[in-house]
């Protein structure tokens, strides 16, 4: 089984799952911050221990592939590094060139569902976009009182 496989089979069995938590937690928090802000009498001490725990999890399912992905760029340099240290004709030399190529002809990458990249940044940008939507919310909003 070839590493582009591997990464393929992994979008394709977990990419919709991460696209629909990503969704999920998003509007999650934007339930949550609209019903702190109206004061819908929501349990703000749960809500909030609920809402860092599903954070916290989907930060950790992105954080692990972005490592997956920083591993693997390591792995490549480490290949040309040593692929210097050993004769040209040797055959741990031909399968270091094969596995260098593999790596820059594919490298790494995992989506959710092929819509966006998973890595450490998309959370922090799943989180900035729900806090815009909430402030365009809030200016919809007319308070009761």
């Amino acid at each position: 089984m070839s590493l582009a496989t591997l990464v393929d089979t992994f979008n394709e069995l977990f990419g919709k799952q991460v696209l629909m938590m990503s969704l999920f937690v998003s509007s999650d928090v934007l339930n949550a911050c609209i019903s702190v802000y109206l004061d819908l009498s929501l349990e703000i001490s749960s809500t909030i221990i609920y809402l860092c725990s599903v954070l916290v999890m989907l930060f950790m399912v992105m954080l692990c592939c972005d490592l997956v992905v920083n591993e693997s760029k390591k792995i490549l340099v480490t290949c040309v590094n040593y692929q210097e240290t050993i004769p040209v004709s040797s055959e741990e030399y031909c399968e270091l060139k094969k596995l260098c190529e593999i790596l820059e002809l594919r490298p790494i990458s995992f989506t959710a569902a092929k819509c966006f990249e998973i890595n450490r940044s998309t959370v922090f940008s799943l989180m900035s976009q729900t806090l815009i939507y909430f402030t365009a919310i809030i200016q919809f909003i007319e308070p009761t009182n």
